[in-house]
This record gives C-alpha cells, sequence and structure tokens, in this order.
C-alpha cells in the first residue's frame, strides 16, 4: 500500500521503486495492493505522476484510491504545479488502465490482504462550505495492520482537524500518527492528546522540525509527552530519530 509519494522529482520515484523491489517477495513480479493519494498538491502526487513515466510498465497497482475537488477550486497560485484533478486521474487510466479508481467516502472500511483502513475524514465532510485551501481536502484515515493503528492526516489543515476531532473523540487514538501537514500548523494539540501515539512520524527534515516559529509548542508537548516513545524525521539521505527528553 502506497500513500502519496513526494515531488515531481525523477529521483523520489526511483528512490520508491528501489524500496518496492528491494522489499518484494517476488522483485519480478511487484503488486500494489491499493496507491492511495490524499490531495492533489505536487509535493504529494508528483511522484507518482513521475513514477508513471518511469516504472508503470514494471509494476501492478489494483486500486488506486482518492477524493479529489473539482477543477473549478483554486488558491492562491493555483493548483500546486498546474496539475489539475482530472489531470491525475487520466494518468492513472493512460499508465494503469483498467485499474478503478476508488472514491473515498466517511465511514468506508476496506480490507486489503491483512490490512484494514478506515475512512475517517473526505472533502465531503467540509461541504457545501466553499474550499479556499486545498489541505482542507486531505484525507484522514487509519490503517490496522500487524495488531497496531496507524493514524495518516496527509496535509489535513486546521478546519478538517476540527471536524474529525469533534465527530471521533477518543476513537482517534492510534499507536502511530503521521503528523499533519509536516508537522507544521493545522491540526491542534487538543486533538493530537486523543491520538496519543507512542510513535510520530513527521514527513519533513530536520531544519522544519527545528523552526522556532511555527507550532513549536505542540512539537515540544508531543515529544515531552509520557506517551511518546519515538519520533520519526526524514531527511533527503536517512533516516532521523528525534531524542526525547521524557
Amino acid at each position: 500500500i502506497v500513500v502519496d509519494g513526494g515531488y515531481n522529482i525523477a529521483n523520489n520515484a526511483r528512490q520508491l521503486y528501489t524500496h518496492m523491489r528491494d522489499n518484494a517477495p517476488d522483485p519480478n513480479n511487484i503488486t500494489v495492493a491499493a496507491w492511495i493519494l490524499t490531495h492533489p498538491h505536487g509535493d504529494h502526487h508528483g511522484t507518482f505522476l513521475q513514477f508513471c513515466k518511469l516504472y508503470a510498465n514494471r509494476i501492478k497497482v489494483e486500486m488506486f484510491m482518492g477524493n479529489f475537488p473539482g477543477n473549478d477550486v483554486r488558491e492562491a497560485g493555483g493548483l500546486s504545479d498546474g496539475m489539475s484533478s482530472t489531470r491525475i486521474i487520466s494518468y492513472m487510466t493512460e499508465n494503469f488502465p483498467g485499474v478503478p479508481f476508488l472514491k473515498n467516502r466517511v465511514g468506508q472500511e476496506l480490507y486489503i490482504r491483512d490490512a484494514k483502513i478506515e475512512i475517517l475524514y473526505t472533502l465531503d465532510s467540509y461541504l457545501p462550505r466553499t474550499l479556499t485551501y486545498l489541505n482542507t481536502s486531505s484525507l484522514i484515515f487509519t490503517m490496522e495492520i500487524g495488531g497496531q493503528r496507524f493514524l495518516i492526516t496527509g496535509d489535513a489543515s486546521q478546519d478538517a482537524c476540527l471536524i474529525t476531532h469533534s465527530m471521533y473523540g477518543d476513537y482517534l487514538k492510534s499507536d502511530i500518527c503521521q503528523a499533519a501537514h509536516h508537522g507544521v500548523e493545522d491540526f491542534t494539540i487538543e486533538a493530537y492528546r486523543l491520538i496519543r501515539s507512542e510513535i510520530w512520524f513527521y514527513p519533513c527534515d530536520t531544519s522544519l522540525y527545528n523552526l522556532t516559529n511555527r507550532d513549536r509548542e505542540v512539537r515540544d508537548e508531543i515529544k515531552n509527552a509520557e506517551y511518546t516513545k519515538r519520533i520519526y524525521l526524514h531527511d533527503t539521505k536517512r533516516r532521523y530519530e528525534v531524542s526525547l527528553n521524557s
């Protein structure tokens, strides 16, 4: 199962393919059971576009998933890298013909091999309000596998956070959590206190994590919380584990 991917950079696609090849039971028959795209910002779907160009003929994809806003939605500067939702889906159909695209809805429970995915929030949760910030359309979902529950928030905005917080309360509790929007802004400490994960993934490098002017108090509380056991960051060459004060 693949979630997003990264920027529209060939090296990102190569890294993803190498990881798949090195971990596949049969590197000559790589299967992606589901490729989930949380929202149409270029730093999330860009690697998928490169992957299509370089490796579409080397893997099998069984299903794509997402819930994208219409092409009439524009925020300041327009969609990142000018890619419309329709165009992203066209990459799927052109490079993986016949593979279904499942439009995610709140409450869906999907059983994929030994993983259970539950959709907690989609763009539909925000409608009929006018969408002016694409991060508000980001999926929020859980994946249960191997006896652990992983909460994936994508780039969910504060509006998405508040809706999800009010809908689910303590149900958000998870063993692992991906910090929203690269760990800066948007998700509230009240929501993170409900999530109470032992393991946190921050999709950012050390320089972004260590910024002092963006949600530093939230990051410090998570870092020092009694429930937090490990925090992982990702730089370009290696993965980092943050030293905890608690």
